[in-house]
């Protein structure tokens, strides 16, 4: 009995290793099977990166794609910045100019309201000395007070006649309400060109035109 439980047992044991060893060759087939499909898995893994790489590779510029790009942008950027720029001081040229427009046409319409009176003393106007009045009144014919008032006396020059150019500026003063009276000299007789213009607070108010005629030789 006790040989036939050796016996037993020897059979056991020999099942046994050979249960073990049967599993142990399924493990290894198993883990022989993972690694492949590890492997399998890492080369699809790697092309895949691969192609990635070259596919990143393709959508960044190169070094000299990527200078042309920053230059042409910094064109671009420069040229809208000229064009703001620009775009400014437009306006702001527009907007002197419109400034200047209006204050010209305030002015105009100011001398235009402006009434312009100028006699002489002696009247006509001789060669020599004489004294020139001046009357300013607004629209309503109220004397216009506190104004500088300039009288120029111009006349051509006759190389014909050998005469020069001639220019006689007269400051006039204020003598009474509106009236201002000034002296000069007039270098001949004959057709003076005669430009009054008078200011107030640094604003032209009037700016007359006229001929007068003296007598007198030249």
């Amino acid at each position: 009995m006790i040989h036939c439980a050796l016996r037993l047992d020897a059979r056991q044991q020999l099942h046994l290793v050979q249960d073990y060893s049967s599993r142990l060759e399924e493990v290894a087939i198993e883990h022989e099977a993972q690694r492949q499909s590890d492997e399998d898995l890492y080369i699809v893994a790697r092309q895949q990166t691969r192609e990635q790489i070259k596919e990143f590779k393709f959508v960044i510029p190169n070094k000299g794609e990527r200078i042309m790009r920053s230059r042409l942008a910094a064109k671009i950027l420069f040229a809208l910045s000229v064009m703001a720029v620009s775009a400014t001081l437009g306006t702001i040229q527009i907007r002197a100019q419109s400034s200047a427009t209006s204050k010209q046409n305030q002015s105009s319409a100011t001398q235009k309201q402006t009434k312009v009176e100028l006699t002489t003393d002696p009247s006509p106007a001789q060669k020599g000395n004489n004294t020139v009045r001046v009357k300013l009144t607004d629209p309503a014919g109220t004397p216009i007070t506190g104004a500088q008032v300039t009288v120029t006396f111009s006349m051509p020059a006759m190389p014909e006649m050998g005469m020069a150019a001639m220019k006689t500026v007269i400051k006039a003063t204020e003598s009474s309400g509106g009236m201002y009276e000034g002296k000069g000299d007039l270098g001949s007789g004959g057709t003076w060109q005669v430009t009054v213009t008078a200011r107030q607070d640094g604003k032209i108010i009037a700016n007359k035109r006229l001929t007068v005629k003296a007598t007198g030789g030249m």
